[in-house]
């Protein structure tokens, strides 16, 4: 069976960390939307979509919509961007890494560099890995053109594409996404086998305690309570 590989890179290159996946939310209505009886959003963004049934068990899908990335906790003199972590990094892997800056104005281009010492320089001494709070953002600009655009809680995401290697897929944001995927394929395959009937599912965001919907969850869960779901369900019911 072929993948619908463009449909999980529309929803990888999404950007959207915890509490802040509206673009993913947009890609999975327009998805969801056509495959089911109702769908709607939450007051905490959580997408919730329904299939109703006519008996027998209820069955729920769930998937989470966001990714690890950062959020700007500072905006140093020199234009360079301090940054506070969403979820789990390694520090090791971070160097050199290509991000985008997402600004009222738009996405702006910038590379991680860490506080330290240059390799070359050690003369002898151990390098240690870098840790994730060594690491700033320098976006190529003037100074006074950073301040001006960039702004303390600006969501920062990594600048990685959606590629096929070999027989696997390769990208940003995968460990999510591709549970938000299983679920849109899994409902787009129920019907094309004549099998919808009967059976219910939504996406939406969770408990208001962890802000998840009952279907799509927003989140990783490296933040409890900024979290939402996809998911789909099979029920005797339309209600979450």
């Amino acid at each position: 069976m072929a993948i619908n590989v463009e449909l999980l890179r529309r929803l990888c290159q999404a950007p959207g960390i915890a509490a802040r996946e509206d673009a993913v939310a947009r890609v999975v209505v327009e998805e969801l939307g056509p495959l089911v009886d109702e769908i709607r959003s939450d007051a905490l963004g959580n997408i919730i979509a329904t299939k109703r049934g006519q008996g027998g068990p209820r069955v729920m899908l769930a998937a989470h919509m966001d990714e690890i990335g950062f959020i700007v906790r500072h905006v140093e003199d020199k234009g360079f961007l301090r940054l506070h972590p969403v979820g789990g990094f390694d520090g090791r892997a971070l160097f050199a890494q290509r991000v985008h800056v997402h600004t009222r104005e738009g996405s702006l281009r910038g590379v991680l560099n860490a506080e330290a010492k240059p390799i070359h320089l050690l003369k002898g001494e151990k390098p240690e890995a870098p840790k994730v709070d060594d690491y700033f953002v320098d976006l190529g600009l003037p100074a006074e053109t950073v301040t001006a655009r960039v702004r303390v809680g600006d969501m920062v995401t990594m600048d990685r594409a959606t590629e096929e290697i070999g027989d696997c897929v390769t990208s940003k944001s995968l460990d999510d996404r591709a549970g938000v995927f299983v679920m849109i394929e899994a409902m787009r395959h129920l019907r094309a086998h004549g099998r919808d009937r009967g059976r219910g599912h939504g996406a939406g965001g969770g408990r208001p305690a962890r802000r998840d919907s009952s279907w799509l969850q927003r989140g990783t869960g490296h933040r409890r309570g900024h979290r939402r779901h996809a998911g789909a369900r099979r029920a005797r019911h339309a209600g979450s």
